[in-house]
């Protein structure tokens, strides 16, 4: 495992050690925030579908308002 803040060993130097290219230290593995992106996405698409006018603040402001209610 890297250790980014590791005093004597660079991030670089950690990764050829360990036999990893950097890319893949960084790279992070989706969370499940994919989920809560498409609910988001249909929750916009609704509004949109009967105020199809809406900018992203009315469309904003109509999702607070569903959240409250």
């Amino acid at each position: 495992m890297v250790e980014p803040h590791y005093r004597t060993l660079s991030v670089k130097r950690q990764c050829e050690l360990l036999g990893i290219s950097r890319s893949s230290h960084y790279y992070r593995q989706p969370n499940g925030g994919e989920e809560a992106d498409i609910k988001d996405t249909k929750l916009i698409v609704e509004v949109l579908e009967h105020k199809p006018f809406y900018g992203y603040r009315k469309i904003a402001r109509a999702l607070q308002q569903r959240a409250c209610h």
